[in-house]
């Protein structure tokens, strides 16, 4: 039986996942795994084998022969295909273009929760952070951790408009709201499934967010984080607030203008996403609007 803490933290674009996740990784010296970035490495194999993305059978195909190394290092990340590094290649807009056709495949989708769970189950630190979307409920829905991290959507767009250090065109900001929610017909990353967590980081800079993040993961494993870190003691240990941590609001104008002031000190500190460059490199100079393939169906079976 796998012995390490799992953490699994799922969120829309501009939540701040990675940013978070690699940040508490760190600082409980657990493993990191990008799950997207699994998706972005098969659609970059497939356009250099020169695959139509949209037949299924060759894109599966190519994913069964191509060896995938990806670091689990949160301080250190780097993917390669088949030997060659494509770390910063799989965040080009070639590949931003054509990995939401292959992340709808469903065989595709299912060996790589396979291939994910298995990167669990192999894990050597005392802990991995898995971050992406539907890891709280197809991936590791028997997560140690699990937390969804989210944000207003003007909270969002405005830590984007603030990290590219301008204001973000009409169309883009549109463009972000509708991914989240064109997205959510095949995965809901936007609303907590029983037992998860939910941390808002709207009001919150980087720094408070982790703290945030790790309060959570403390008091679920607080036996077994603070042997893992030199950050962590029962001297020290926070209290748990999980009014706090664990809740979703309704927020009023008044608050709302009040979380807007208190955001700006620590937008900087956020990374772009890759949901971010994916609708940031589909605006060209045109305006162009993004395209999305035919969204997958969901089916719930009851009884």
């Amino acid at each position: 039986m796998n012995s390490v803490i799992v953490v699994a933290i799922d969120g829309p674009a501009g939540s701040g996942k990675s940013s978070v996740s690699k940040a508490v990784a760190t600082q409980l010296r657990f493993s990191y795994y990008d799950t997207g970035a699994a998706y972005r490495a098969l659609a970059w194999a497939a356009r250099d084998a020169g695959i139509d993305v949209s037949d299924e059978v060759a894109v599966v195909a190519i994913h069964h022969a191509m060896s995938y190394v990806a670091s689990e290092d949160p301080t250190n990340q780097f993917f390669h295909v088949d030997g060659t590094d494509v770390t910063q290649a799989i965040r080009g807009s070639d590949v931003s273009g054509t990995v939401s056709a292959i992340a709808q495949h469903p065989q595709v989708r299912k060996d790589l929760v396979e291939h994910f769970r298995t990167v669990i189950a192999q894990c050597a630190n005392p802990g991995i952070i898995m971050e992406g979307r539907d890891i709280t409920t197809v991936v590791a829905p028997d997560a140690d951790v699990r937390v969804l991290l989210t944000a207003d959507e003007e909270v969002r767009i405005q830590r984007r408009e603030a990290e590219m250090g301008g204001t973000i065109s009409a169309p883009i900001a549109q463009a972000l709201k509708d991914r989240d929610r064109k997205d959510q017909t095949v995965v809901d990353f936007m609303n907590a499934a029983p037992g998860v967590s939910v941390l808002d980081s709207g009001p919150l800079n980087l720094e408070e967010t982790v703290e945030a993040m790790l309060e959570i993961i403390q008091t679920r494993q607080a036996s077994l984080v603070p042997d893992n870190t030199e950050e962590w003691s029962d001297d020290d240990a926070i209290e748990p607030d999980l009014a706090f941590v664990e809740r979703v609001e309704s927020v009023d104008d008044e608050e709302g203008d009040r979380r807007a002031q208190a955001l700006l000190a620590g937008l900087e500190e956020y990374e772009l996403e890759d949901d971010d460059r994916d609708v940031l490199d589909a605006y060209g100079d045109d305006d162009s609007p993004i395209t999305y393939g035919k969204a997958l169906p969901v089916l719930a079976v009851v009884g």
